[in-house]
């Protein structure tokens, strides 16, 4: 036996010591005594044939050895299936306990954080562009979350909207349902350039087979990754961009057990009002840290400001957070439904801070703040 004929027959023989280690280990308990000392005694003349490059006993007592091992435990039907749907479990499970314990991801469907984070937005696109047939389509929408969406007509009839989501407008057209992106529709007042079709007084419009109804391009809201563990050991911190569930709140356009991305305003035992563009904490105008600097000075940001309507709506209101509460606002102060208008949230229903934007791969990619 050379050298390299030696080197492999090593490498096989710690294999099957190893897995004959093994075997023994688990059943020794319910296996037959004189064969798990029949495995030992193979296991030393292995040893042996080593030392001594015996090629023929080396095969002999492998192949042997490998007859003992099965007979004290026997293969398992579909084994192959078997590790891969146990790999799956475990890796299920563990990817579980990591999002509910360790690190959770989301998505900002709003833009009440913009344009500190963005949600789902429509941007104004008439006809596709070279990229938007599939598959080049793939690459914007996998890298950057943008699509370019056309609606028409499936049929000739008269169509009425029916219900309405977070994510679409759901109309009515004979016995089909026709559903648009809710981005596609402006606020009242603006110009809408997405939709191509004007309702009736009673909400109804009249439309052809084929006929063009919206039209728009979609980018989808950022999403975050928020760390679960860290208010477990540390203090909430002012200014931080934080995830809550909105259980407790009680304000008729705040739906339950729902997920709001706010930022972290007030804390526990403080007294917050308004003196705009500053937030004002037991007295003392807030300005740092970063965020609260980016609010006063960057122009894309209209600093805090009273709004109708809310708790904090005219000079000398205030709210009074309790113990164990806290004051999440929006960035986008002027169309933000946060505690302006609902108030503190009980501690136990804040999830954690966010720490990263993961997707798009577009300009908030990174660190979030």
């Amino acid at each position: 036996m050379n050298f390299w004929e030696h080197r492999k027959y090593k490498k096989l023989v710690e294999a099957l010591l190893h897995d004959a280690k093994h075997a023994r280990g688990m059943r020794e308990d319910v296996a037959d005594a004189g064969d798990l000392r029949r495995m030992e005694t193979l296991e030393q003349q292995l040893r042996d044939a080593l030392r001594a490059r015996d090629a023929q006993a080396l095969d002999a007592c492998a192949e042997e050895l490998g007859h003992t091992r099965e007979k004290i435990w026997p293969p398992r039907r579909f084994p192959g299936w078997r590790e891969n749907i146990e790999m799956f479990l475990v890796v299920l499970a563990v990817a579980t306990a990591i999002r509910a314990y360790v690190i959770a991801p989301f998505k900002i469907p709003t833009g009440s954080m913009q344009p500190t984070l963005n949600g789902i937005t429509a941007v104004t696109q008439s006809e596709p562009r070279w990229m938007d047939h599939f598959p080049l389509n793939l690459v914007p929408l996998l890298l950057f979350g943008e699509s370019f969406v056309e609606v028409h007509a499936p049929e000739s009839g008269v169509m009425q909207q029916v219900g309405r989501d977070d994510d679409y407008s759901y109309w009515q057209l004979n016995d089909k349902r026709v559903k648009i992106p809710v981005q596609f529709f402006a606020k009242p007042g603006a110009e809408n350039k997405h939709i191509c079709f004007t309702p009736d007084d009673y909400g109804m419009v009249r439309v052809e087979q084929g006929q063009l109804l919206a039209v728009g391009r979609v980018c989808g809201g950022d999403m975050i990754f928020v760390d679960r563990i860290r208010y477990n050991f540390l203090p909430m911190r002012r200014g931080d961009i934080i995830v809550f569930r909105t259980a407790h709140i009680n304000f008729a356009s705040v739906q339950k057990n729902q997920h709001y991305i706010k930022r972290l305003v007030g804390l526990p035992g403080e007294t917050i009002q308004l003196d705009p563009p500053y937030l004002v904490a037991n007295g003392k105008k807030i300005e740092k840290p970063f965020a609260f600097q980016r609010l006063l000075t960057d122009p894309r940001y209209a600093g805090y400001t009273f709004q109708p309507g809310a708790m904090l709506s005219a000079p000398g209101q205030t709210i009074t957070i309790g113990p164990d509460e806290f004051l999440a606002f929006g960035d986008n102060t002027r169309n933000s439904q946060d505690g302006r208008y609902f108030g503190p949230v009980p501690r136990s229903d804040l999830l954690g801070p966010a720490f990263m934007v993961f997707w798009p791969l577009a300009g908030h990619w990174g660190l979030a703040r």
